[in-house]
């Protein structure tokens, strides 16, 4: 290995350094782009579909930006992604085998895609505690569970599953934390 790693034998203390270095960029970009805030708990969700596929949900914040101020605190805007885990029956897999890749085209294609009843769902969320301008501290959750579900087996994504689009409820909740 050659830079700064040249020398480390040790893949511990590689992985340390570069977990550190990376936790001090965070911090510093959270610095000058957002609050700073510390994950107090996170849980993925899921959905069973009727058809048998098993869709995990991941949320993470980004990041936390004041906006404005009210008498009950602040107004924020929240930087967030949504990440999901797709798992297809075999038999589904073998349907989607030769069907082409998907585009980000496809979404306006209504023809294309067929409601998938929800057979079983549990929420994601991430929770977060941070300080604002105001000086007191709080406690951000913000929650994803998904209502409606729909697929097209028209395309397929990388690991031969259909492709799936769900609409989310999303609750952003904002509490002074204890």
């Amino acid at each position: 290995m050659k830079g700064c790693y040249e020398g480390w034998e040790d893949e511990r203390l590689r992985i340390k350094f570069i977990t550190i270095r990376l936790t001090l960029w965070v911090m510093s970009w959270n610095k000058c782009f957002g609050k700073l805030y510390r994950v107090k708990e996170s849980s993925p969700g899921y959905v069973i579909l009727e058809d048998g596929t098993f869709i995990v949900i991941r949320v993470v914040i980004g990041f936390i930006e004041e906006v404005g101020e009210t008498p009950t605190g602040p107004d924020l805007r929240v930087a967030h992604r949504v990440f999901l885990y797709v798992e297809a029956p075999e038999r589904l897999k073998a349907e989607m085998r030769y069907k082409p890749l998907s585009t980000g085209e496809i979404i306006r294609r209504k023809e294309i895609w067929e409601v998938i009843g929800i057979k079983d769902r549990k929420a994601a969320y991430e929770e977060c505690v941070f300080k604002a301008s105001d000086g007191k501290t709080y406690r951000l959750r913000l929650e994803f569970e998904p209502s409606i579900v729909a697929r097209t087996l028209q395309y397929r994504d990388a690991n031969y599953n259909p492709v799936y689009y769900i609409r989310w409820n999303v609750n952003q909740s904002l509490s002074l934390a204890e």
